[in-house]
């Protein structure tokens, strides 16, 4: 493809948003300044649930530097067709196996399996546009739409293209799986 050819790998960058629509003036002004513009972010794969009338405009509004691919609003499976979904993939036994918090709301309060349902329909369609366009992307991130950057993400180049970087915050937990670079 000639047109990727005219753009460095490394320069490939994409963000993908998977989640619930959670926007805020605040939040989309800080992935504006401090994730798009110093990544040089070319593209934006979203799926999102909870969208608004005006979504697609809102989101190319606020980011403006880069490329809306797609926003692919979708609505969460209630929970027999869920199930019904998870039992059909090859890797319900891992999830089986796993339990917990990852299972929810099948097993307890809350919405992971919706998030990575997502997901997943946003990295399909991440690979379907690099398919069809002949060009890959060097980087994929994923972020959160309610989370508030307070300063510029790392350079990119600081970063092994080998392995997943996954920020360290002040939660429980060493690592917040919410917002990841691969």
């Amino acid at each position: 493809n000639p047109s990727c050819r005219r753009v460095a790998l490394s320069e490939r960058v994409a963000i993908v948003f998977a989640g619930s629509w959670r926007f805020s003036s605040t939040s989309a002004d800080s992935i504006s300044k401090y994730l798009v513009e110093p990544l040089g972010v070319s593209s934006i794969f979203a799926v999102m649930s909870g969208c608004p009338a005006d979504a697609k405009s809102t989101l190319s509004s606020i980011l403006r530097s880069a490329t809306l691919v797609v926003l692919e609003c979708v609505e969460d499976l209630g929970l027999g067709k869920l199930s019904q979904q998870l039992h059909a993939t090859p890797g319900w036994h891992l999830y089986a196996g796993m339990g917990g918090h990852i299972l929810a709301p099948l097993t307890n309060a809350g919405n992971s399996l919706h998030l990575l349902r997502k997901l997943q329909i946003a990295i399909d369609l991440v690979v379907k546009h690099e398919s069809m366009h002949g060009c890959e992307y060097a980087w994929l991130i994923y972020s959160r739409t309610d989370l508030i950057w307070a300063s510029s993400h790392p350079p990119l180049g600081m970063l092994d293209a080998r392995s997943v970087w996954v920020p360290r915050t002040s939660r429980r937990h060493d690592a917040d799986t919410r917002d990841g670079i691969c």
